[in-house]
């Protein structure tokens, strides 16, 4: 009796660990590690820096050029 109750409890932590790695299996398929991602650049943190083209009510076209404030950073 007291044989059949320990492999009974010992067929159960089994099918409990065979479970467990299949779940670890499982959701390491779902996620994959990324590469880092590039440096910050002023580009990337100011996007609207550059070169623009302004048409006007009387169709002329002027160019708008947008830059970093060079005393206060930050400020374009």
């Amino acid at each position: 009796m007291k044989n059949t109750l320990f492999l009974f409890i010992a067929a159960l932590f089994f099918g409990a660990s065979v479970n467990a790695q299949s779940t670890v299996d499982s959701i390491e398929a779902k996620y994959h590690l990324l590469p880092m991602p590039q440096a910050l650049t002023i580009e990337k943190t100011f996007p609207v820096i550059g070169t623009y083209q302004l048409n006007g009510e009387d169709a002329t076209a002027q160019d708008v050029l947008i830059t970093l404030d060079q005393e206060n950073k930050g400020v374009v």
